[in-house]
């Protein structure tokens, strides 16, 4: 079945005005968030395979190669497109739809709307196998032993047969990928400041301050008290650093986010191999990677438990 094309100017807006603002390139996750943002939520429904198929080739780097081609051609674009489609198992047309609509974002709008040429067809020749450089063997040798075979784990196997527990959808949709692009098979909501204890204890002592100053003090001073327990509770949040620790076949990434978890510090985050992460599962479970220590709750005990299935060592 053909798709019909639609109107999709207002997305080419959206990713415009995005694109423009970004002082830095921007991770596809976040990409998504910003564009839905700029269209409402409506709109973001109405054309929601087509920014699909935007993220996917910012996901495969196309806007990213068109700013590295010069001179970008008609030609060029054409390949790329041929290139997208090869790699996301798309039609031609669905991928000369994205690759337009990037190349007009990126500001290349007379590309955008001109015919291309066909995409050049690329030979690959299979190379000739090297002449074989094995000594003769001296049959009066022993057969050669087996190389002994060293127990160990396989940490990305592992890591992709483990039973990730299942996260909430918000963070599931930011963190579809991590920023190098690979499947993320696991993430939870962490904090990479104070000890968690100490946060909830202060936490409590916030609150109770709140009550007590709410019911001893006159109306007058009820601005006041709200105003100091806003202050607090803002720094508590802050003190709290929030994140999110995300699992890959690889290791592990660690994204800040700003207060109340609104949006992802992709510039920001840091990762490391299973084999340089160190993590110790308790009530509050502690993850160490590239220079950090993150704090993961109770509540996401079971993704701790699966870190350390993979980590190289105890915190």
């Amino acid at each position: 079945m053909t798709e019909q094309p639609r109107d999709t100017s207002a997305l080419l807006e959206a990713l415009r005005a995005t694109v423009a603002a970004a002082p830095t390139p921007l991770h596809p996750s976040q990409l998504r968030l910003l564009v839905e943002e700029a269209l409402g939520p409506e709109r973001s429904r109405d054309l929601r395979r087509e920014i699909h198929q935007v993220v996917v080739a910012a996901e495969e780097h196309l806007p990213m190669r068109m700013t590295r081609i010069s001179p970008l051609t008609a030609s060029s674009l054409a390949n790329l497109s041929s290139e997208l489609a090869a790699a996301r198992g798309w039609s031609p047309q669905t991928a000369e739809r994205a690759t337009r609509t990037w190349a007009a974002a990126l500001g290349h709008d007379h590309l955008a709307v001109t015919d291309w040429p066909p995409a050049a067809q690329v030979e690959h020749v299979a190379s000739r196998p090297p002449a074989s450089t094995t000594p003769a063997v001296d049959e009066t040798a022993l057969p050669p032993q087996p190389t002994p075979v060293v127990a160990g784990r396989d940490s990305r196997n592992s890591a992709t047969e483990l039973a990730w527990p299942k996260p909430n959808r918000r963070l599931r949709k930011v963190h579809e990928r991590s920023t190098t692009g690979e499947p993320v098979l696991g993430v939870v909501q962490t904090y990479a400041g104070i000890p968690l204890p100490a946060f909830a204890a202060a936490t409590a002592v916030v609150l109770i301050g709140l009550t007590v100053a709410l019911v001893v003090t006159p109306p007058v001073g009820w601005a006041i008290a709200g105003a100091a327990g806003a202050l607090a509770a803002r720094g508590l949040t802050s003190a709290a650093k929030f994140g999110a620790l995300a699992a890959t076949s690889t290791g592990l990434e660690h994204v800040p986010y700003v207060l109340n978890m609104r949006r992802p510090k992709f510039d920001q985050a840091v990762s490391a191999p299973w084999s340089e992460v160190r993590t110790e599962v308790g009530s509050v479970s502690v993850v160490e990677m590239a220079g950090r220590r993150i704090q993961v709750g109770p509540r996401n005990r079971a993704f701790a438990e699966a870190v350390a299935e993979l980590a190289g060592g105890r915190a």
